[in-house]
């Protein structure tokens, strides 16, 4: 377990919030074992919470853990917008819904829409998914808390993409711009493919110690940001985006399209990376 913590901990597929950190790694295994989770899952899924020492998760997986337990978790999509929502749920053995609801006034009375609590504008850009989220953690808690094994169920997860500190040391400081800019730019997807347009020059240069490039990472940031707007959709049941949206031509750091090269096996002919 130790050692696969600390090759997970260097990483440009983990949570930011993991990174150069295998103790906490190691902690979030053990949860994982708690809540008989593939250790993959619980990597992508639990996060520091506010209480020192807490770990909180994320909504999807306790959907998840709800479902997977018998009981049937569902949004009243009709009665769900950015003020309140409400959900339903009916207990294995049951055959009542019991329902929840959260309302806005809530969140702000409890100051979770404050700048200084909301720091990356989710209550103020996503109200509806954020009020979702909540719903989802009330009605763990209040009817079947056993799921989560003790987690958390309120903390709010940390912001996804973002680049620690620590990236900035040993970098100069055009890196450093590109950096900041892409830490500014969070998790939307346009504008993080600006400053791949914009720092093109960058793209091949190491942005964190590790010698992460800048191409990379903007690659993982740019899927992560998809893959959340994607999620985010299918959470409130909204349109869909179109096939030429869904198509992300992401590069590797030779330059082939990344889904190419995952959905074949194999570079592109004319790569240096390609074997015949």
């Amino acid at each position: 377990m130790i050692q696969l913590s600390t090759h997970l901990a260097s990483s440009g597929l983990i949570p930011s919030h993991l990174w150069n950190q295998p103790e906490n790694i190691t902690a979030v295994l053990l949860q994982a074992s708690a809540l008989d989770v593939p250790v993959w899952t619980a990597v992508q899924n639990l996060y520091p919470a506010g209480e020192e020492g807490q770990v909180g998760l994320r909504t999807r997986l306790l959907r998840s853990l709800m479902w997977r337990a018998g009981h049937d978790f569902r949004w009243v999509d009709s009665e769900c917008d950015s003020t309140h929502a409400v959900a339903e749920i009916t207990l294995r053995g049951e055959t009542a819904p019991r329902r929840v609801s959260y309302e806005m006034a809530e969140a702000q009375q409890l100051g979770l829409t404050a700048p200084e609590r909301d720091k990356d504008g989710h209550w103020t850009r996503q109200p509806h998914v954020m009020l979702r989220h909540r719903v989802a953690s009330r009605t763990c808690d209040w009817h079947c808390p056993q799921v989560a094994a003790g987690l958390d169920l309120y903390a709010q997860a940390p912001p996804q993409g973002r680049i620690p500190a620590l990236v900035m040391d040993g970098i100069g400081p055009e890196m450093q711009r590109a950096v900041t800019s892409a830490d500014e730019a969070k998790a939307e997807p346009d504008r993080l493919r600006q400053v791949w347009r914009r720092h093109a020059g960058l793209l091949d240069q190491p942005a964190r110690p590790d010698g992460t490039t800048l191409r990379q990472w903007l690659t993982y940031m740019i899927e992560e940001a998809v893959i959340l707007e994607q999620r985010a959709r299918e959470d409130l049941g909204g349109p869909q985006p179109s096939s030429e949206q869904q198509h992300v031509p992401t590069l590797m750091v030779c330059g082939c399209p990344k889904f190419e090269v995952i959905a074949s096996g194999a570079h592109r002919m004319n790569c240096e990376e390609y074997v015949a």
